[in-house]
């Protein structure tokens, strides 16, 4: 008989234990679902360039009062990221009242011609936005007839502009030209014309690293200007320089 009492009694504690955290869970649930603690009341945001907090807050669909946890992150990012300007976003929540939103923007390679309208265009190939008049003076304009390298050129640029050792800098290219077997680089400053293979066993980074050797020449015998174009496509693999022709005076 005591035996089967002792039983009963820790079974008791058991069941009771156990109602007890059915009950909490029942209880937290509540507090973070439905009680007015966990209402969102600030919305901090991080963003790089031209985006503003009441920008990027019109852009989540949120307007404060929302349950912090009953927002889908993801349906917040969703909406966000339907501006093609953004390129990645951050959500997430602290405690008890604030959401967080860090946008990062996609980072413009080169400015591309489609219809009548001129665009910044990112690494992937996506349509940024409009390119405006002081655009043409900090990337290039890229015409691409050959599409079947167009990935490999805006992957190319990307490397080039987080490189910028190299001469001629990114900021010095104002047009470059891809079709055929060849991609064609004009600069800003001297009008050199560069020439690069597009089909060769060593890929554009190398024939870039060699043409910065050869440029760096140039300007220490300060011959640059006399330049007129550099081409490592004829023949392939070695470098051809040609000066421009001096004006004869009668």
């Amino acid at each position: 008989m005591k035996e089967l009492l002792k039983n009963f009694q820790e079974k008791r504690w058991i069941y009771l234990g156990i109602t007890a955290l059915i009950l909490s869970l029942i209880g937290a649930i509540y507090i973070i679902y439905f009680s007015d603690l966990f209402l969102l009341k600030e919305i901090k945001v991080k963003a790089e360039g031209d985006f503003s907090k009441r920008e990027i807050m019109k852009m989540s669909g949120l307007k404060g009062g929302e349950r912090l946890y009953r927002i889908s992150l993801e349906e917040v990012r969703k909406r966000i990221m339907k501006d093609p300007r953004i390129g990645n976003v951050i959500i997430a929540r602290r405690l008890p009242c604030t959401l967080e939103i860090i946008i990062k923007e996609r980072e413009p390679v080169g400015i591309i011609r489609k219809g009548r309208e001129y665009y910044l265009i990112d690494r992937h190939g996506i349509l940024i936005e409009k390119a405006k008049r002081e655009n043409f003076d900090r990337y290039p304009v890229l015409v691409v007839k050959n599409k079947n390298e167009k990935n490999r050129l805006l992957s190319f640029l990307s490397w080039l502009k987080h490189n910028g050792m190299y001469l001629p800098v990114y900021e010095n290219l104002k047009k470059i030209i891809l079709k055929g077997d060849r991609v064609i680089f004009l600069t800003r400053r001297s009008g050199i014309r560069i020439y690069f293979p597009v089909k060769s066993e060593k890929n554009w980074k190398y024939f870039y690293r060699n043409l910065d050797r050869i440029m760096t020449y140039l300007y220490e015998k300060k011959l640059i200007h006399n330049v007129e174009l550099i081409r490592f496509d004829y023949p392939t693999g070695e470098a051809l320089i040609r000066f421009k022709k001096k004006e004869s005076r009668g």
